[in-house]
């Protein structure tokens, strides 16, 4: 556990250098994304998942999106799995959304090492209910997971969003550290730091966020 205070306190400091360098001249926020996901494997190939996550602003005393979201994933093989997801965002009456997005992942063991890389393409499209207003990414996500025991293991991950409709281009990259420990066999604690960054727009935002998030396994 001491390893894993150590990791955070260095990871947040990182993170915090890097979110106030001069050279960006956009907004910085600092928020909060804390929730929960549950899980339901109904055989070798399927499992489903509910999530619901609450994410706070920078005072951390106001919400600014609340989701819910349906998925449901396949695993072709041991390597390669799909998945298809439904969220409804609730953010105000106006600017309420939904979304659908279908992942395609693969993993790949280092053993020697105790690591794991893993990747994933997502294409999402979104939708503002109000306005009809839609947005359309594609997502690049790269994961790199060290396993230091069968309690927790540790990960970083880089995330590219390019979008798909209007002016197609690259829009902003995410940066993620984070943590992934088991509290029993059931209950996951995945407790992690990320930054956002925007990018090809005149006055880039920054957003740094810490996440507390849990996992719940049915049998």
């Amino acid at each position: 556990m001491r390893k894993l205070v150590v990791f955070f306190v260095l990871a947040f400091t990182g993170l915090g250098l890097q979110a106030q360098d001069p050279l960006t001249d956009g907004p910085h926020y600092s928020e909060l994304w804390t929730g929960f996901t549950l899980k339901k494997k109904l055989n070798d190939k399927f499992t489903v998942n509910f999530d619901d996550q609450i994410r706070f602003t920078q005072e951390w005393n106001k919400i600014r999106v609340n989701f819910m979201e349906l998925g449901v994933k396949y695993k072709i093989n041991k390597v390669i799995a799909i998945k298809a997801q439904y969220r409804y965002s609730i953010r105000n009456e106006v600017r309420n959304t939904r979304r659908i997005s279908l992942d395609l992942s693969s993993k790949w063991k280092i053993k020697p090492w105790n690591l794991e890389f893993k990747y994933r393409a997502r294409f999402q499209s979104g939708v503002v209910v109000y306005t009809g207003q839609s947005r359309s990414f594609f997502r690049n996500k790269f994961v790199l997971t060290y396993k230091f025991n069968k309690k927790w293991k540790t990960y970083a991950s880089y995330e590219s969003y390019y979008k798909v409709n209007g002016l197609s281009e690259f829009r902003s990259n995410r940066y993620v550290l984070g943590a992934n420990y088991q509290l029993n066999k059931r209950l996951e604690l995945n407790p992690f730091l990320q930054l956002d960054q925007e990018i090809n727009v005149k006055h880039p935002a920054t957003r740094s966020v810490f996440g507390l998030l849990f996992t719940y396994q049915f049998k």
